[in-house]
């Protein structure tokens, strides 16, 4: 029995199927947007540094150029500003306008290296360098007016018992060991040469023992061919020298002439200071003591010939008070 055939078809082919209806489509789909771009993306301070970026042909981000911040200019104004407030404040104290002048001349120093600094700002250097030699000049000044009236005050018009003396003076012991009569070491009543004096601190504690030797009344020969720099003394002068023992009996460390500074007093009433003279030993030249320390001084003096003999040595400390000691002539 044999199988119908469909109409349209033939043996061996699939029947023909005719083609439905279409399908409707949905509704448009709008297109995305672009995502917005990075306004940071293709900033050289934000965008990380991308090492694949020469190799893919990426532009290279541009090089930063060096700092012009100026650091010795900076510094150099720092340290003239506190020069020149320490000179302003603490400089008129005798010999501590040193320090300021110091500092100065090192903010100058780094002022002027800033100014010289290539590829950097010129601003600070330039303020730096004002300020700086502001504070020079000014502490300058300040330390040679202050030295000034230091020597003023050291020969001219100091009374005998004037004020600021720490105590009475100090003690007084003679060469035999014996302890010298009340009164002995001020003006009216000198001590003698090879007395030992004991100078006390602020606390009262022994500071400093000095001893003074047999002097040269008439040095002067000595004095101009202890170095070239040494002039002869003017007309009618003559330089005394002065042999002093210092010992340092304190807790700490201590200068010499800031525990005992001597001084010529003639007789013509007169306070001569220490003439500033290269000679061996000089008091100025001694170094920095300890406790029991000792060093040898000389202390030279121009004094007017009239006014040698007879005259005494002054030996005042910062605390300790003041001594008169007889110098045999």
């Amino acid at each position: 029995m044999s199988t119908p055939v469909q109409p349209g078809s033939t043996p061996g082919n699939p029947p023909f199927v005719p083609p439905g209806p279409p399908v409707p489509s949905g509704p448009p789909v709008p297109p995305v947007p672009p995502a917005p771009a990075d306004p940071f993306a293709q900033h050289p301070a934000f965008s990380p540094p991308n090492p694949h970026a020469a190799a893919a042909g990426w532009p290279a981000q541009p090089p930063r150029g060096p700092s012009r911040f100026n650091a010795l200019g900076m510094l150099a104004l720092i340290l003239g500003g506190v020069a020149f407030l320490f000179g302003v404040t603490l400089g008129w104290i005798p010999f501590v306008g040193f320090l300021a002048i110091a500092l100065a001349l090192v903010a100058l120093v780094l002022g002027i290296l800033g100014l010289l600094a290539t590829n950097k700002g010129k601003g600070l250097a330039i303020a730096g360098t004002i300020v700086s030699g502001v504070a020079l000049l000014t502490s300058a000044v300040i330390t040679v007016i202050m030295l000034f009236l230091f020597s003023q005050l050291q020969s001219y018009g100091l009374p005998p018992d004037d004020v600021g003396d720490g105590s009475s003076g100090p003690s007084i012991v003679e060469p035999d060991g014996r302890e010298a009569d009340a009164g002995v070491g001020s003006i009216d009543r000198p001590a003698a040469i090879g007395d030992t004096m004991t100078f006390t601190d602020a606390y009262g504690d022994d500071e400093w023992v000095v001893v003074v030797g047999q002097p040269t009344l008439d040095a002067t020969a000595a004095v101009t061919a202890a170095h070239e720099i040494n002039n002869p003394p003017a007309a009618g002068n003559q330089y005394v020298v002065v042999p002093l023992d210092y010992t340092y009996v304190g807790f700490t460390s201590d200068m010499p002439h800031m525990g005992a500074l001597p001084a010529f007093v003639g007789t013509d009433g007169v306070f001569y200071s220490l003439s500033y003279v290269l000679y061996p030993d000089d008091v100025y030249g001694l170094p920095e003591l300890t406790s029991g320390g000792r060093a040898h001084a000389n202390a030279v003096f121009e004094v007017p010939s009239s006014a040698v003999d007879g005259g005494v040595l002054r030996l005042r400390s910062v605390f300790g008070g003041t001594c008169y000691v007889a110098l045999a002539g």
